[in-house]
């Protein structure tokens, strides 16, 4: 694995400490809200169960970033399974990389780049709420299913690119809500440790590329949003990478912002407003 920045975020210590182990990262004491694991090239942080939960934690590790155009996110764990079939029927202890993610309470979808080239069959992950049971009325799309996918996603690409996100699942289960042991699920993450790290290479390959999809109009257009709104360093941080994120995901020109050039803003306040308006329009393209 390359030694540039990776980002993992884990729900269970379970899921993290054949990382822990075979990484040789060392837990960082300086951070009391969250469970970090560190080492000179790899920061893993356990996030516990849930989308919220996730969210927190994968801001928390990629907020005090100073540059995050050269880091790659990943979220790994186990996932349970429903209804795959054909190519993509499979197994207790099967992979997949996820190439579409649906929230199921908000019904909305999300779609990581899949530019880098991973030797790995592909799913789509659906995030639920509370633990699914197949016994349960309740209908999910085929795929795999989860419980911190969409959370994860969305928190991550308020700071970097799709081509930078990567969510890697373990099927432990086919929809039976039960306690699973501890040690297995470390053994079921630790067989897929050589993937892991290919899938990294990967990403990391992209990411080194240089290429940037926003042109250098593009940058003076946002640079006249940010002076006009008079946006922190922060969010014009998060400005940048949501329009990134909107031409990557739509393969369109940057929607018409021009508004924004001279729209009247008396403080702060109504400033962030423009601005949370602004990156809702480029998340929502």
């Amino acid at each position: 694995m390359s030694s540039f920045g990776t980002y993992i975020v884990t729900a269970l210590q379970a899921e993290a400490r054949p990382l822990i182990s075979h990484f040789g990262l060392k837990q960082d004491t300086t951070c009391h809200a969250l469970r970090v694991y560190r080492s000179d090239r790899i920061t893993l942080v356990v996030s516990g169960t849930g989308k919220v939960k996730s969210a927190i934690a994968t801001t928390g590790v990629l907020q005090p970033v100073a540059e995050t155009s050269r880091a790659i996110v990943l979220n790994l764990g186990i996932s349970g399974a429903s209804n795959l079939k054909g190519d993509q029927a499979c197994e207790i202890g099967d992979g997949f990389l996820v190439n579409r993610l649906f929230d199921y309470s908000s019904g909305r979808s999300y779609y990581p780049d899949m530019l880098a080239r991973c030797e790995c069959p592909e799913a789509m992950l659906t995030t639920v709420d509370r633990p699914l049971d197949s016994k349960d009325d309740i209908s999910v799309p085929d795929g795999l299913v989860d419980m911190e996918g969409s959370g994860f996603f969305e928190a991550a690409a308020t700071f970097c690119g799709p081509h930078q996100i990567a969510l890697y699942k373990v099927v432990s289960d086919f929809l039976q809500v039960e306690k699973l042991d501890k040690e297995w699920v470390s053994d079921l993450i630790s067989a897929h440790i050589p993937r892991l790290e290919s899938i990294c290479d990967s990403y990391q390959a992209i990411v080194h590329e240089e290429y940037d999809v926003l042109s250098d109009e593009d940058r003076n257009l946002l640079r006249r949003v940010r002076d006009n709104l008079r946006l922190t360093v922060s969010q014009f941080k998060i400005l940048t990478e949501s329009a990134r994120f909107c031409k990557l995901e739509s393969g369109n020109p940057l929607p018409d912002l021009s508004p924004y050039f001279t729209v009247s803003v008396s403080g702060k306040h109504e400033g962030k407003q423009h601005f949370e308006r602004i990156r809702e329009r480029l998340l929502a393209s």
